[in-house]
């Protein structure tokens, strides 16, 4: 019975984190691993010498997003700024400025279509707030109207954005 309940865990698993063909989360990741092993002896044998050249060529050429220009998001009220934006479970998410995409951190999915302009998202319809739980200064992905937290998911690659009734922590 142990057994069977492993292989269903990591079925689940693999399901959940394979992405769906349905979807198009730019997930860039054009990793160009070149690797060029040679060894080389100075007579074209076998025999190990004292002029045995072993080359180890490993180009990665690596064009993920890390290369992009992340948001900044600028507290009005104090000079705390940051590129990390929870969620109302703390999941966090960033900005790709350059591409309009939001970066599930969790899985590094990107999705389309999510404009940045100051503290703004998407032409306003969401809005980056700030916050103080735990005594630690955050900031919050939100509705503009009402100003509560979303609750973003990311189920068999397609994004979620859900409201909910959390308010932004004052402490």
């Amino acid at each position: 019975m142990h057994a069977r309940a492993t292989l269903f865990a990591v079925a689940l698993t693999a399901l959940f984190t394979l992405p769906s063909c349905t979807t198009n989360p730019t997930g860039n990741n054009n990793n160009d691993n070149n690797n060029n092993n040679v060894n080389t002896n100075d007579d074209g044998t076998n025999d190990n010498d004292d002029n045995d050249d072993n080359i180890n060529d490993n180009n990665n050429d690596n064009d993920d997003a890390g290369n992009d220009t992340l948001a900044t998001f600028q507290d009005p009220d104090s000079d705390f700024s940051t590129t990390d934006v929870a969620d109302v479970n703390g999941d966090v998410v960033r900005f790709d400025a350059d591409n309009a995409r939001m970066i599930w951190v969790r899985d590094d999915l990107q999705f389309d279509n999510f404009d940045v302009n100051g503290n703004l998202i998407d032409d306003g319809f969401f809005t980056i707030r700030f916050g103080t739980e735990n005594g630690m200064r955050m900031a919050y992905f939100t509705e503009t109207n009402p100003p509560t937290i979303c609750d973003i998911n990311v189920i068999a690659g397609q994004l979620s954005i859900r409201s909910t009734n959390e308010t932004v922590p004052q402490e």
